[in-house]
């Protein structure tokens, strides 16, 4: 077996194609597409899939939005099964304009090799998380909006499940704390583990399996426990 890292083929296009902030989410035909992220601050509208077999990169397809900090979730039940739903996002160069960061999503048809329209969620976000639940939904947490009357970042502690067969959005439990660039896991019982993340404030930070809280010092005060599993720090699929 393999246990060194190998160079594969760079993305075709030269530096025009360099990007960061984009995803990566494996279809279900076990190609791997790459999409959007930023290119000198400027979100971007291309993707790519990547054939392991070949060990080669497709042409350029065109995403429906520019946008970069989004999520990228294979979908694997329902009527887009093996497909990729892609979520919210910086899609402006000027966060701070209005509809720069977006609510929108789209999903990439691995069949016919295409971007199409899927349901917008209920809130603007990016730099949120996105996990596959066992159900075949895909549940979307926190991220983060530009608030414009404040002229700050609100970092957001809303989730929402997407329900794959049906394009649709429902709510489910807020986050004790708001967060962007935090970890979501769906570990083996089918739950959701939620981890770290950033507030504006305090970096979270984990210390066990079991609970994940705020660590920060802030005007003195030692931070506090703000979830524990079982409770809050776990969403039942």
């Amino acid at each position: 077996s393999k246990t060194a890292f190998e160079p594969i083929a760079p993305l075709p296009g030269g530096a025009g194609v360099a990007r960061s902030s984009h995803t990566a989410a494996v279809l279900g035909d076990g190609r791997a597409l790459i999409a959007g992220g930023f290119n000198n601050g400027n979100p971007l509208n291309t993707a790519f899939l990547f054939d392991n077999r070949t060990n080669s990169w497709s042409a350029a397809y065109t995403m429906l939005s520019a946008r970069g900090g989004h999520t990228a979730t294979l979908i694997n039940k329902g009527p887009n099964a093996g497909n990729a739903l892609i979520c919210g996002g910086q899609t402006g160069a000027d966060y701070t304009a209005a509809g720069a960061i977006t609510e929108t999503c789209e999903i990439f048809d691995a069949l016919t090799d295409a971007f199409k329209p899927a349901a917008s969620m209920a809130a603007a976000r990016m730099n949120h998380a996105a996990a596959a639940l066992s159900s075949g939904n895909i549940f979307i947490s926190g991220g983060m909006q530009w608030d414009g009357a404040a002229s700050t970042f609100t970092y957001l502690a809303d989730n929402e499940i997407y329900d794959a067969g049906n394009n649709t959005w429902g709510p489910v439990t807020a986050l004790l704390q708001g967060r962007a660039y935090h970890a979501i896991t769906t570990i083996n019982n089918g739950n959701i583990m939620i981890t770290g993340g950033y507030n504006g404030v305090n970096f979270f930070n984990l210390t066990t399996e079991e609970k994940w809280y705020y660590d920060g010092i802030v005007a003195g005060i030692a931070g506090i426990i703000a979830q524990h599993a079982g409770s809050h720090g776990y969403l039942d699929a």
